[in-house]
């Protein structure tokens, strides 16, 4: 069983299980194929990015699952170490 750190939401699971299962996709469709509020997707995907659970693939922004993501999955990783990626560069 995966653990959850107090930045996930419940929604995370679904979408990083989603895109491990499926190809690549954009938030709108993970959105609609997930029944869920687009806004709210666009919001969580960038949160898994930054925690680097989530990548964008293109300039279109198509996001794929980490090997990172599959970890937590798969119960390998430990959410509550992760810490986001700095927007600074």
């Amino acid at each position: 069983m995966t653990q959850r750190a107090a930045w996930m939401h419940s929604a995370d699971h679904r979408i990083l299980d989603y895109l491990q299962r499926e190809r690549p996709d954009y938030a709108p469709l993970i959105a609609n194929r997930l029944g869920m509020h687009l806004k709210y997707v666009e919001q969580r995907i960038e949160v898994l990015c930054a925690y680097g659970l989530l990548e964008a693939i293109s300039d279109e922004v198509v996001y794929r699952i980490t090997e990172r993501g599959i970890d937590y999955l798969e119960g390998a990783l430990d959410p509550t170490t992760l810490t986001p990626a700095s927007d600074e560069a």
